[in-house]
């Protein structure tokens, strides 16, 4: 089972970081006081898949640069490691006739759900042989919207620095637009665990921290006032 887990902003909330050693609190992370990290909280979802027989692979699906909604890579990211894993013979498996499933929340929905679209052209020869998601990103318009003032709105601020490490040209737009607070809030996101982030932004109105009104069009990644 290829388990992708929910992806978060820094090295330190990444599956291979905070699964060996991940605390949820220390105030002395960079990356806290709260570094309690979601692929911590998704072990017992692994636990399942072992229990009933299988291997369970986590991965970084996030590359080095901690990507998140990012199109096409993570998809590309979580089939190698579906070839490398299914190759290493220590593990003992059948190599790319490994029957194959894929499940993962939010972010990981989203490495997940490229896997699958890229799997008949990228990696034909993987026998994946099912996939399920939760909460997977497909609006990024309507739940920026829809988590504006509410309890997490603390995940627009991951959002839009997620966005802007993909499209230089979004970050350097929406960079002209933010005012001194809200760029203090974009920085600081990319150094928080999802967590903190949530928690340090509750009820996070967008509004606030621009300095003109602006409307998101993400079929291109564009601001217009």
């Amino acid at each position: 089972m290829w388990f992708e887990t929910n992806t978060e902003s820094t090295r330190i909330c990444a599956p291979t970081y905070s699964l060996v050693h991940g605390a949820p609190i220390d105030p002395a992370s960079p990356a806290g006081p709260l570094t309690f990290a979601v692929p911590a909280a998704e072990v017992m979802l692994a636990a399942a898949g072992l229990r009933d027989g299988g291997s369970v692979a986590l991965p970084d699906h996030g590359s080095l640069n901690d990507r998140f909604l990012t199109p096409h890579p993570p998809g590309y990211a979580a089939l190698d490691g579906i070839r490398a894993v299914t190759s290493f013979e220590p593990v003992g498996l059948d190599g790319a006739a490994t029957t194959t499933a894929l499940s993962g929340y939010s972010g990981g929905a989203v490495a997940s759900s490229w896997a699958v679209e890229e799997h008949p052209t990228y990696a034909p020869e993987l026998n994946i042989r099912g996939a399920t998601f939760g909460a997977p990103e497909s609006d990024v318009e309507a739940s920026l919207k829809s988590a504006n003032t509410a309890l997490l709105g603390g995940l627009i601020p991951i959002t839009i620095t997620s966005i802007g490490k993909d499209s230089p040209e979004f970050q350097a737009e929406i960079s002209q637009h933010l005012t001194p607070s809200g760029s203090r809030i974009i920085a600081t996101a990319r150094n928080h665990c999802a967590a903190q982030n949530v928690l340090s932004n509750v009820w996070f109105d967008y509004r606030n921290h621009l300095n003109t009104s602006i409307v998101v069009d993400t079929s291109s990644l564009r601001l217009t006032q």
